[in-house]
């Protein structure tokens, strides 16, 4: 796979298999903020509604106290309003933490915190040759699916372009088109 098609960034909410019953479920990243204040730090210990780690910033050569909440679980207002409001916390740290949420399942209405392992864990994910060829939520596997089917491929001319322009090529050789389009279309209409 292509680098820049496996490090894409990520909407708040991806298409994932459920854990329980197999079916599509939705996972729901924790936000991740950095406190810098010292004095801060024992609230967010303390605080049941919060997880706290320290991370290594690979970028700034330092480690950084994170705390991690999750907004699926929480349905306190207070909660969502102060971590809006509070000016010792950074969210710019949320790449140093891309596994963990929430995952909601409405099959089997499983809601739990979750340990993400993409793309393994994908919903809209098929495999060929040895490679996986995924997408976050079924409009972005569809519009794949319309350009990989398309004889004259326009990658601006689809909805969600800017997936498109990720794509390994190769699972866009004429050779791939007809296996990859079956089972692409045969995952849509599991559906």
């Amino acid at each position: 796979m292509t680098y820049s098609y496996q490090w894409f960034s990520a909407p708040k909410e991806i298409s994932i298999v459920c854990p329980v019953c197999q079916k599509e479920a939705l996972f729901q990243f924790a936000s991740v903020f950095h406190v810098e204040k010292k004095q801060d730090r024992i609230f967010f210990e303390t605080h049941p509604a919060f997880e706290t780690t320290t991370v290594y910033d690979s970028y700034t050569y330092t480690h950084k106290f994170c705390v991690i909440f999750y907004p699926a679980l929480n349905s306190n207002p207070e909660l969502k309003n102060f971590l809006e409001c509070h000016k010792g916390l950074d969210n710019s740290v949320s790449h140093l933490i891309k596994d963990k949420g929430v995952v909601f399942c409405p099959s089997c209405l499983l809601k739990r915190k979750h340990i993400l392992n993409w793309p393994q864990e994908a919903y809209y994910c098929i495999d060929y040759k040895g490679q996986l060829l995924w997408a976050f939520h079924r409009p972005a596997f569809v519009s794949i699916y319309d350009y990989i089917q398309a004889k004259i491929r326009d990658r601006h001319v689809a909805g969600h372009f800017i997936y498109l322009l990720h794509i390994p090529s190769h699972f866009l050789t004429q050779h791939a088109r007809a296996e990859v389009s079956k089972k692409m279309r045969r995952l849509l209409l599991r559906v």
